[in-house]
């Protein structure tokens, strides 16, 4: 009950919260380079992107979590959803072409062997998107704790409990994804949000769009 409450405030209609998550979604989407295909997006949660491709009958979203795949059936009946993990991905090799993970990688506790396995599913010349919050960041550190005040209030827990817990929940830093990343790709574009200058530490997001290496690690 009480992390419903939490998600009820946090996708909230006119919240900061539920503006800045919209905000950055189309900042990813206004990278996108090639519509058409099949589109998969791993960790699509109860708000999938499924409209990215064009039509919803050309998307596939992937979570661990059932509960929230059920929410985002409902809203995209057309769609197909799978559960399975990042780190065991049910796609044969280089079958993809167009894999997205908004707001995904930092959650991932296995984040080598999920960016590897990604980078297996990847076709020569497909595109990979990512947008993750700038964890580790000074904008995205204070961003954090104002949300674990607000998160202490609904759950009932301390401030310094929430922080700790944000910091399990969120356990991989912006620093730590781009050196993953950059073992297993080739980056064609790299961007942050809100703004084009200041890096990690003055924007709340990072966004690649990516293309896996050749497998004897040519770029």
């Amino acid at each position: 009950e009480k992390q419903a409450e939490l998600h009820h405030e946090h996708y909230r209609p006119g919240s900061l919260s539920n503006w800045i998550e919209g905000s950055m979604k189309r900042a990813l989407q206004a990278l996108r380079t090639n519509t058409g295909s099949l589109v998969v997006e791993l960790g699509c949660g109860g708000t999938p992107m499924a409209d990215w491709g064009g039509h919803p009958s050309a998307y596939v979203g992937v979570d661990q979590s059932v509960e929230l795949l059920q929410r985002a059936k409902s809203a995209y009946p057309d769609a197909t959803f799978i559960a399975a993990d990042l780190h065991n991905l049910p796609f044969v090799d280089r079958c993809l072409s167009v894999v997205i993970a908004n707001a995904v990688l930092e959650h991932v506790f296995r984040l080598e062997t999920s960016v590897e396995e990604i980078a297996r599913c990847l076709s020569v010349g497909a595109h990979f998107y990512a947008l993750v919050p700038t964890e580790g960041g000074l904008v995205a550190e204070l961003a954090r704790s104002v949300t674990s005040r607000r998160n202490a209030r609904i759950l009932g827990l301390s401030t310094e409990e929430c922080v700790r817990a944000q910091s399990t929940d969120h356990c991989n830093s912006v620093f730590a994804i781009g050196n993953a990343l950059k073992k297993h790709f080739q980056f064609d574009q790299t961007r942050y949000w809100p703004f084009p200058l200041g890096g990690a530490h003055l924007n709340l997001a990072k966004m690649w769009v990516a293309r896996p290496l050749n497998a004897d690690g040519d770029r």
